[in-house]
């Protein structure tokens, strides 16, 4: 009996050590670089699932990566061809130290001039003058902020300024890297946003008198900071600098195969190494990604809080769906018949006549497209259902009948046979029709 105990106790401890050797040796297998962060997150753009993180729920200071949330706030609440006048009382009233542009009194521009002062150059007088020009004050702002981030799901942030300005005087602006990650993955599905932020440098026209004045991007990577090209590219992102914060920078990075991460960095050292860890952890990511240790999803940048997103990408992994250089599929855009038919014929192996026609497809077109695809025949019962609201379709009755009974239609479209459909609607209908028996 002594013996038989030895031996399970040395069996008990063998599979211990090597199950505890197997996990070092998965950890080891996707260790990161040692980097000196409060915290930092970093996750796969197109899925939204984190990668690899320090501290992500961390309570932290988020400087001018707030900036991203009132670009947002001020683009959903305002017209961008809106002109706002920089007024004396809110120049006065920055507080000291946030890094200014330096506006006039007295000048005016639009909403999206001040974005671009905004994003570009973290310029803290666009911040508030957008503040007051939207919201009426700069309180009434910070709400809309609130409001905002919670819709988001940014769940353990609090802002109470346009600027990202922390400490004694704005004691409740403060968040967490993960959130700061989710607040970067929306705005960067914003094409203007986007494009701004990816910006170098941005010209003032009618800066002081008749003169202007050029203002560089506070991203350094965009202008010069060394990382590794190769392997990927850096779109853009925002800085921000504070005593409690540190130096921080989250920016969305990207593929030649259209791959994307977000870097949501929190840094508690010099603001060179701050770059030199996020190109380590970005390197160290991508190259995770290409030996297979990591999966990255492809996808576009406006189907990421799209509900056909799964079904979108199922088709772009089939290669039937391609990307293009903006990463964008246009989801609410009217689909076309030529690209309905084109990929009908792709994705169900039918072989329809193809179009040139870039008119918007209707329920009709549909129908009679689709008026031999798993034909049935129809009685008199199933064809009463439809008879008062579908009358009106006359010689195309019988179609119009066996496009509903497909059961395919993310809607009724109130029967109507001019009705058309999105994009992405088209993909939720061409996937159905691919699983018809």
């Amino acid at each position: 009996m002594k013996i038989k105990k030895l031996i399970c106790m040395i069996l008990v401890i063998t599979i211990l050590f090597i199950s505890s050797g197997a996990s070092n040796l998965a950890q080891a297998a996707t260790s990161m670089p040692t980097v000196s962060s409060h915290a930092y997150v970093i996750m796969d753009s197109n899925s939204g699932n984190i990668l690899y993180s320090s501290d992500p729920d961390k309570k932290i200071y988020p400087a001018s990566t707030v900036k991203l949330l009132t670009a947002l706030v001020a683009m959903e609440n305002c017209d961008l061809s809106k002109k706002m006048t920089i007024d004396k009382n809110i120049l006065s009233k920055i507080p000291y130290g946030a890094y200014v542009v330096d506006l006039k009194a007295g000048y005016t521009y639009t909403l999206e001039e001040l974005l671009n002062m905004l994003l570009v150059s973290s310029a803290a007088d666009a911040a508030d003058t957008i503040a007051v020009g939207v919201a009426g004050s700069k309180e009434k702002f910070a709400m809309m902020m609130n409001k905002r981030a919670k819709s988001l799901g940014l769940e353990n942030s609090s802002f109470d300024n346009a600027i990202g300005r922390d400490g004694e005087n704005y004691p409740n602006t403060y968040s967490t890297a993960h959130d700061i990650a989710k607040l970067t993955r929306y705005t960067m599905t914003i094409p203007l946003i986007r494009e701004i932020v990816a910006k170098p440098e941005y010209m003032i026209k009618k800066y002081d008198g008749n003169d202007s004045k050029t203002i560089l991007n506070s991203n350094r990577f965009l202008r010069g900071q060394p990382y590794d090209k190769k392997s990927y590219k850096i779109i853009g992102g925002k800085t921000g600098t504070t005593l409690l914060c540190g130096n921080s920078l989250t920016v969305s990075a990207t593929t030649k195969d259209k791959r994307e991460v977000i870097c949501s960095f929190f840094g508690n050292d010099g603001k060179e190494n701050m770059y030199i860890d996020i190109e380590k952890l970005l390197t160290a990511t991508f190259k995770n990604y290409k030996k297979g240790k990591i999966e990255l999803e492809k996808g576009y940048v406006d189907t990421r809080y799209s509900d056909s997103r799964e079904i979108i990408n199922k088709y772009i992994d089939k290669n039937i769906l391609k990307t293009n250089s903006l990463l964008t599929f246009n989801p609410e855009k009217k689909a076309s018949k030529k690209t309905f038919i084109k990929l009908c014929n792709e994705i169900l192996d039918t072989s329809y006549e193809e179009s040139k026609s870039k008119e918007d497809i209707t329920l009709l077109d549909m129908a009679k497209l689709l008026s031999n695809y798993k034909v049935e025949k129809y009685s008199i019962r199933t064809k009463l259902k439809y008879w008062i609201k579908l009358s009106h379709t006359n010689e195309h009755f019988t179609d119009m009948v066996h496009l509903y009974e497909l059961d395919v239609l993310p809607s009724d479209y109130s029967y109507k046979e001019k009705s058309t459909i999105t994009r992405a609607e088209m993909m939720e209908i061409l996937d159905s029709l691919s699983k018809i028996s």
